[in-house]
């Protein structure tokens, strides 16, 4: 793990209330993101929340002192294309009370900066980020050494390719090889099953995804599409 931590004393006269501290402002395009987030946890049946994490575009080679010397933790390591914050964290518990006399109300504050060269990337490509992302900030997950994994270190280019798989691999820890053996409640022999279908829209594009079972024969089905609106 690659973190930085910098201290000033001088901000202690200046920032004990943390009110100095200059944090990304929100980005609103990215909240239909992080409700399928939320919705794909409670799906998979993990408990938490990432409505409270500050998600915004932003140039990753300004460090710390875009934060005015605030120290600040990158976790697990810094990627190229997007990075995760924790406010006044560093890898020492017993410093936490020195960083909340500078931090106040805003220590622990988490911070994901997505690079601004991929503002203009499209959804597919920010929705894996952005999970990616999540997944350090919300989660507390480390990097992955599968490179089929939500949580490589390069991440991956889109979750749709067979998201219902990825997704359990990123949620449930279950291997991307393990079978799925979902046994849905059927009532019609001649129609799909739905089991699980994702159906939003975000930086002007849709994200849909479904995935079903056919109980003529027995086998899973998935329908995928990203589409300009």
């Amino acid at each position: 793990m690659h973190s930085l931590a910098i201290y000033s004393i001088a901000l202690f006269l200046t920032l004990g209330c943390g009110m100095g501290i200059d944090l990304p402002k929100h980005d609103s395009r990215f909240n239909p993101i992080i409700s399928q987030f939320e919705k794909d946890m409670e799906f998979f049946g993990i408990r938490g929340s990432a409505e409270n994490v500050i998600v915004s575009f932003g140039d990753l080679d300004e460090t710390i002192d875009a934060f005015n010397l605030i120290p600040l933790t990158r976790s697990p390591e810094v990627k190229v294309d997007g990075a995760c914050y924790t406010v006044g964290r560093s890898q020492s518990k017993m410093l936490d009370p020195i960083s909340k006399l500078f931090t106040g109300d805003k220590f622990g504050k988490r911070v994901v900066i997505i690079d601004t060269i991929h503002e203009d990337a499209g959804l597919e490509f920010l929705e894996s980020l952005l999970y990616h992302e999540l997944g350090h900030c919300s989660l507390n997950y480390e990097h992955d050494d599968n490179v089929d994994s939500v949580m490589h270190e390069y991440g991956i280019h889109s979750l749709n390719v067979s998201r219902f798989v990825t997704l359990r691999n990123f949620f449930k820890k279950v291997s991307l090889d393990e079978p799925v053996t979902i046994s849905p409640q059927i009532n019609d022999e001649t129609q799909l099953s739905t089991i699980y279908e994702v159906d939003y829209e975000a930086f002007g594009e849709r994200s849909f995804y479904r995935f079903l079972y056919d109980p003529q024969s027995r086998e899973y089905r998935s329908q995928t599409i990203y589409e300009q609106i």
